[in-house]
Formats: C-alpha cells, structure tokens, sequence
C-alpha cells in the first residue's frame, strides 16, 4: 500500500487536504483504523450471552 491510497481513503472517509497539513501520516493510519474499527463494531454488534448460549457451550 502505497502513501497515495492511504490518502484516497482518507479522503474517501472526509478528510480535506487542509487536514494533511495539520496530521501527519501516523495520525491519518490511526484515523483510518478508528473508521474501520467502528465500521465494524456497527456490522457486528456484541450481545450478551443468554443462558441458553451457555447451556450450548
């Protein structure tokens, strides 16, 4: 992956070149890992576990 994907995506995700003046690369990575990892955590919610899952296990 190349410095130009990393900043398609953050694009893609509503960063404005204004904002790579400001953030440097390692700051736009953990930014695009926040989005993914809350992208994910909306795809795959986490439920409790009912007694009928622990009577399952």
């Amino acid at each position: 992956m190349t410095t130009e994907d990393i900043l398609r995506m953050a694009i893609a995700r509503g960063l404005t070149v204004a904002d790579f003046e400001t953030m440097e690369l390692g700051m736009i990575i953990d930014f695009l890992t926040t989005c993914q990892n809350a992208e994910y955590e909306a795809r795959n919610p986490k439920r409790t576990a009912t007694q009928a899952d622990i009577d399952a296990f």
